[in-house]
């Protein structure tokens, strides 16, 4: 367990020694938080942990550290230390988690060391280090929290997420790397799922919960002895048949009662694998488990409204977290993306749906792994899906998915007592008009209904103008009022300044802690900015997602950076834990602004777009700060 120093199984006994710190013992474990484990080519034990590197030496059965002293620059660098590899001529890569590398000379005992510099590529780019691995040319790679190196003559080539880079690395936070027996260079990401390096072409091949894995975020790979690819993630562990770089089989264990692994994993003399859980360690007999053919495991992989997926650009949790769906009335173009766990033959695989509350029948079985339906009517519908094996083995247990559409104003039972009230007062202003005498109380009664027609008119008005989920103003308004106060600005020639702020890392936030809490940050985060830009003139809106745009009229450039640090400050003093993140383990932002005195019929997006590029400043800065664009 997490904290509770080093435990040695005798697998003959079933019985563990326990080696913890005693700090009336010079030679205890100097720390009971242990990271990482690693043996040397020697047989030596080296210890990680949260106060030092530990070698274990039987000769007095305990522990030699290695802690930093002041005004030796040849003593280890950090305290706390993440991974080990060993190096050429004996000697140990130790990766900290604030200071970058150190190389240690084991004979000596002396620390040569590589501190972060993102700008000189002979340093690496990150102080903090969580994974270490060779690859079969002698390649030293490094795995941080915010990006990638390969160590290679004596540079550190760099390796950054883009998003529009489908053959970049998939994810900034490597918390494994992994070489197999072909010399494959495998990485396990926060987020991203499990990476395949292709060194032929210097691209990365992704395999995401799309494919079948069991999560995004992998923390733990290792072979075994048949050259299977066995992982351990956020909710399960799973192993890959491959061949070449095929793959022909998987698995999912999502039975066992600790499901989240952690990076420690291990492959006994006889072939058996240890897996670290939270609470628990795991051995597996891999050639006791069965790869019988079975009808496969069925999951949505992406599910697209109005063309748009909901995990791209919606930030809405991955499946199998989310069971349901509810929509707007607008937004009822639905598209289904299905995934099966059976790679024997995929092309083979079947699939069949139906939309209960709309299809009458099963859709006849097909290899098409998607469904669409679009001008779905309001109301309540269940999509049922069944898959078939390869061999035509069905799974009897259709996955189930419920799909609310919610009714058009116009259509609603409110609406349509409203309907009925006027007809029948217009029935009824009719009937007076037939009578001369009530003439006059039929044009005052006609009056008065217009009057509240029209004051239902502004509440609904009012209504479509606000965020459903915030309360905050929303894409629409802010495109209604954004004209009008330009206008202003440029009349009186005041400046105007405009902030567009993106939530941190939101996608890792919700794929970690799930969607409820990504909501309840998104409202948090909207009271912030009301409390922050709070000047009868000012103005906060939700743009789409996770980002929120702020207009402040009359305001200029320093003015706006005082708000935008304020805000970014209050955001950190919340202290929402965020571990997902790959700049602090809180909830952070990032803003963009731009200032300027409004030129007569000056496009609104304009601003939009010099606040984004600020942004995307702020971004490439590291996140966690503001950034602007000024154009006075």
């Amino acid at each position: 367990m997490y904290g509770s120093g080093l435990n040695v199984l005798d697998r003959s006994t079933g019985s563990f020694t326990h080696y913890r710190h005693d700090p009336k013992q010079k030679h205890s474990l100097p720390n009971d938080i242990v990271n990482a484990l690693y043996q040397d080519s020697r047989g030596v034990l080296w210890v990680a942990t949260n106060e030092g590197l530990a070698r274990y030496k039987p000769e007095i059965d305990g522990f030699v550290s290695y802690l930093p002293e002041p005004g030796n620059p040849l003593s280890i660098s950090d305290t706390v230390i993440y991974a080990l590899q060993e190096g050429p001529g004996y000697t140990l890569w130790v990766g900290t988690y604030t200071k970058g590398l150190d190389l240690l000379d084991i004979q000596s005992g002396t620390f040569t060391h590589f501190p972060p510099d993102e700008k000189d590529t002979r340093f690496p780019q990150n102080g903090l280090v969580y994974a270490l691995g060779y690859d079969s040319a002698g390649n030293l790679w490094v795995g941080y929290n915010n990006g990638l190196d390969r160590y290679q003559g004596g540079q550190f080539i760099r390796y950054r997420y883009d998003r529009n880079n489908l053959q970049g690395i998939s994810s900034n936070t490597i918390r494994h790397i992994y070489r197999d027996s072909q010399g494959t260079m495998w990485f396990g990401t926060v987020g991203g799922g499990l990476c395949r390096y292709d060194s032929e072409k210097d691209q990365f091949v992704h395999i995401t919960k799309k494919d079948g894995i069991p999560h995004n975020t992998v923390r733990s790979i290792i072979e075994d002895n048949g050259g299977s690819l066995w992982i351990g993630t956020a909710t399960g562990i799973g192993y890959i048949d491959k061949q070449g770089f095929a793959f022909r089989g998987f698995a999912l264990f999502n039975e066992l009662k600790d499901k989240e692994f952690h990076t420690g994993s291990y492959r006994t003399r006889d072939g058996h694998l240890f897996f670290g859980g939270q609470n628990t360690l795991y051995e597996i007999n891999p050639d006791m488990v069965v790869k019988a053919k079975t009808p496969p495991e069925l999951l949505i992989s992406d599910i697209s409204i109005n063309g748009i997926s909901l995990w791209v650009d919606y930030n809405y949790p991955t499946p199998p977290y989310i069971k349901s769906l509810k929509l707007p009335y607008d937004q009822n173009n639905v598209s289904f993306s299905f995934a099966a766990s059976d790679f024997q033959e995929p092309n083979r695989n079947m699939f069949s749906y139906k939309l209960e509350g709309f299809d009458r029948d099963w859709s006849i079985p097909s290899s098409d792994h998607g469904a669409f339906y679009t001008n779905l009517p309001g109301g309540s519908y269940i999509l049922k899906v069944r898959v078939a094996n390869s061999e035509g083995v069905w799974n009897d247990h259709a996955l189930s998915f419920l799909i609310t559409v919610a009714s058009p104003p116009w259509l609603s039972i409110w609406a349509f007592l409203f309907y009925g009230f006027v007809i029948l007062t217009i029935g009824y202003a009719i009937a007076l008009l037939r009578g001369r005498k009530k003439l006059e109380q039929q044009v005052q009664e006609l009056q008065r209904l217009k009057q509240e027609l029209e004051a239902a008119n502004s509440r609904l008005d009012a209504l479509s103008m606000k965020d459903g989920l915030t309360g905050i103003s929303n894409r629409r308004h802010l495109d209604e009022l954004m004209p009008r106060i330009l206008a202003e600005s440029s009349r009186d020639r005041a400046p105007l300044s405009v902030l567009m702020l993106d939530i941190d890392c939101f996608k890792n936030y919700n794929d970690h802690y799930g969607h409820l809490k990504g909501d309840e940050v998104l409202k948090t985060i909207a009271q912030v900015l009301s409390e922050q830009a709070n000047r009868a003139t000012d103005f906060v809106a939700r743009y789409g997602g996770e980002e929120f745009i702020i207009l402040l009229p009359h305001t200029d450039a320093a003015g706006a950076e005082k708000i935008a640090e304020g805000i970014l400050a209050r955001i950190r003093d919340l202290q929402i834990p965020h571990e997902a993140s790959f700049v602090i383990p809180i909830l952070t932002a990032s803003i963009g602004g731009c200032t300027t005195i409004p030129e007569p019929g000056q496009a609104p997006a304009s601003l939009v777009e010099q606040a984004d590029k600020a942004l995307y400043q702020a971004k490439a800065a590291g996140r966690n700060c503001y950034r602007t664009f000024t154009n006075l």
